[in-house]
């Protein structure tokens, strides 16, 4: 619409350009029928018209004018002309060749290449244009016709671009189903992925930020700017262990053995020094308050994750989240997993040697079970009944933790990888290596198994109601999901573009965070499977947690950074939708005097 109220069109691929005055019963053709044009092209102030005929030269006019200016040498023309912001320059797009037209002195300047390109973009400023070829796009210099920039990351062909408004950036998405934001400066781009269908319109809205993007699918998604999130810590060395406080505080553990107590503000309360180990995995106490820490015997080969048997016994640290120096307690055999009890008073350990003991921060060990081969994973049910055990060798064993009875269950065919209970503690998942779950009763020990598929499940957790499971299968991009009650498997839920490494549910049961191999982390909404991506860690993430009541996120990066992100955008639809109403205004850059 222009600024006099008319509005204006095109037909893209055939018929005449119109426009519709302000109380006007019909539109107003802008180019004659009979002409039978191919292509039409408004510039986007609605001035300036650019018209390609079926067996006569293209042309250009002003649209409140009659006068034709032809382009010379274009009769019969195939391809597409785009005009830029006010019809000063054109751009002649066809698969074999990319010209530019400069309309002040009707010359062309042809480049060296072709474009299956519907389009292409103009910079704010008026002095670039881009275009797709295949799957790279090129930024050109609009008065030289020069190549300014080839980005290059996408891998399949790019169907929509445009700049920003500053024009430092400039967003895509492309049949890869992905989204992407190009820093024009140094060609890099960060990826939004999750789409099921072709990324066909991209937007960036009034704020410069967030993206709103649309799927060949139908699917309508706001992506969250990637900001890098706010550094807590450095601790400029690997990074693995992560707890978080009942008020905002953190710590953090490096395999130097530093470990570092931090507020969410930024400010080092204190460091201990530790053990150096790597690996080093912490969990925080139930109440929040504590911590139990310790290295994990785990190495990783092409076939998934196995006990390292020749580690060194494991050292137990027990911390509070200020500057008393934690406790230690040193193990008889190298530790595989870690859980505390439910009343916080002690936890329980996996060991390499087949052994699980309960431990207090006195430094007391109860053993509660024993297999022959390394015990793999364990669980204790949320009101505190029962602890669940998985071996190498596939064994599944119930401990009951008042009285000390053990109840043996059928077993897997291969090392058990995951176990977790159901919120009532009704129902007990397990995971094993050749990728298959089972669903049980803890009641009776009744069970259905299910082939989930990937390479071995790594994670698995109930939803807060019990109706899902959600599971993590090795090497995978997304969290597969089942209904408890049919087995039936639910949609994905899509994490970053890498190998998902683990995921966090929050306190409230809503929302998920997935972390993976490539730095990404991803916040879900377990409602509607819509996520958003945070982006800042350069290396695999180590650990995500949700703070401050669920309204900040903190996530753990293996090269060494704590950063902080605000979960800031509106929950509700209602919310949301105002959101966007404020944030998109329709926009023009000013015309510049030439």
């Amino acid at each position: 619409m222009r600024p006099d109220g008319a509005i204006l069109g095109w037909h893209t691929t055939s018929g005449p350009a119109w426009r519709l005055r302000p109380g006007a019963a019909a539109v107003e053709l802008l180019s004659p029928l009979d002409e039978a044009p191919r292509w039409s092209n408004l510039s986007l102030d609605g001035q300036r018209l650019i018209v390609q005929p079926q067996a006569a030269e293209a042309y250009v006019r002003d649209v409140d004018g009659t006068t034709k200016r032809q382009l010379p040498g274009t009769s019969g023309a195939p391809g597409r002309w785009i005009l830029d912001h006010h019809g000063d320059f054109a751009v002649h797009l066809t698969p074999e060749s990319v010209a530019l037209w400069d309309l002040a002195t009707m010359t062309r300047r042809p480049l060296d290449v072709g474009s299956h390109s519907r389009r292409a973009v103009f910079s704010s400023a008026g002095d670039r244009f881009a275009f797709a070829v295949g799957a790279d796009i090129v930024v050109h210099d609009l008065r030289t016709g020069a190549l300014v920039r080839r980005l290059v990351g996408h891998e399949g062909p790019v169907q929509m671009f445009a700049f920003s408004r500053d024009d430092r950036r400039l967003i895509s998405g492309a049949v890869d189903r992905t989204v992407r934001t190009w820093n024009l400066r140094s060609g890099q781009s960060e990826v939004y992925a999750g789409f099921d269908g072709i990324v066909t319109e991209v937007e960036l809205l009034a704020d410069d930020r967030s993206i709103l993007a649309v799927s060949s699918v139908g699917e309508v998604r706001l992506f969250e700017p990637r900001r890098a999130g706010r550094i807590v810590t450095d601790h400029a060395a690997p990074t693995t262990g992560l707890a978080l406080s009942v008020d905002g505080r953190a710590a953090s553990i490096d395999d130097r053995g530093r470990l570092r107590i931090s507020d969410l503000d930024g400010r080092l309360l204190a460091e201990h020094a530790v053990p150096r180990a790597p690996q080093l995995h912490l969990v925080t106490a139930p109440d929040g308050r504590s911590f139990a820490g310790l290295a994990r015997a785990w190495v990783t080969v092409a076939d998934g994750r196995h006990p390292d048997r020749q580690a060194p016994p494991a050292t137990l640290l027990f911390g509070s989240f200020d500057a008393v120096a934690p406790t230690r307690v040193e193990l008889p055999a190298a530790a595989l997993e870690l859980a505390w009890l439910v009343d916080g008073n002690a936890v329980v350990v996996a060991l390499v040697d087949g052994t699980t003991l309960q431990i207090d921060p006195t430094a007391t060990l109860v053993e509660r079970a024993r297999f022959a081969a390394p015990a793999t994973s364990l669980a204790v049910a949320p009101d505190g009944a029962w602890l669940a055990l998985g071996s190498e060798a596939g064994e599944l064993r119930l401990v009951d933790l008042a009285t000390g009875q053990r109840r043996d269950l059928e077993p897997h065919q291969e090392r058990v990888t995951a176990l977790a209970f159901s919120a009532d503690s009704s129902r007990l998942a397990s995971g094993c290596a050749d990728h298959t779950a089972r669903l049980w009763r803890v009641q009776d020990g009744s069970f259905r198994a299910f082939d989930v598929g990937g390479h071995g499940v790594e994670q698995l957790a109930f939803s807060a109601d019990g109706a899902e499971l959600i599971l993590l299968s090795g090497g995978e991009t997304h969290l597969r999901r089942l209904n408890v009650e049919t087995g039936a498997q639910l949609a994905p839920l899509a994490g970053p573009l890498g190998k998902l490494l683990g995921f966090t549910l929050a306190a409230d049961g809503r929302r998920l965070l997935t972390h993976g191999a490539d730095g990404a982390v991803r916040l879900i909404d377990l409602a509607d499977g819509e996520g958003r991506t945070l982006a800042g860690h350069t290396q695999p993430t180590s650990g995500t947690g949700f703070a401050a009541g669920g309204r900040t996120i903190v996530t753990l990066g293996l090269e060494g950074t704590l950063r902080v992100w605000p979960d800031d955008l509106p929950e509700t639809m209602p919310e949301l939708r105002a959101w966007l109403e404020t944030a998109t205004p329709e926009r023009l850059p000013p015309r510049r005097r030439k």
